[in-house]
């Protein structure tokens, strides 16, 4: 069987308030995906760069800033807690700062 030919797959990720990011998340934590096709995502960063921003001025404040993903009981979330982790994991990876962590378990149902 010969090596399949990857095509590039352009992604619009949609309404800002939608659920772009976290379907192509979804979609790509399946990395069989990615010998498949080359992701090319077309969309706004304002959202991340400014939660990024926030947690880069957190940390000139504090010795550590601990963060986590939430369900906030007054507002429907489209994708389960577990989407949304991925991509807060994920920009705090970028931030590549040792006193930024993640960690789920400090989360609570009353929060």
């Amino acid at each position: 069987m010969g090596k399949i030919q990857k095509i590039t797959v352009g992604i619009s990720l949609g309404d800002i308030n939608g659920i772009g990011i976290e379907v192509i998340l979804k979609t790509f934590a399946d990395k069989r995906m990615l010998d498949f096709c080359t992701p090319v995502l077309f969309g706004s960063s304002k959202i991340i760069s400014a939660h990024k921003k926030i947690l880069e001025e957190l940390s000139k404040i504090y010795s550590l800033t601990i963060t986590y993903a939430s369900n906030n009981p007054q507002k429907e979330h489209k994708e389960d807690i577990s989407i949304r982790s991925i991509l807060l994991k994920t920009l705090i990876k970028d931030l590549d700062n040792p006193k930024i962590l993640f960690n789920q378990s400090v989360s609570s149902q009353w929060a």
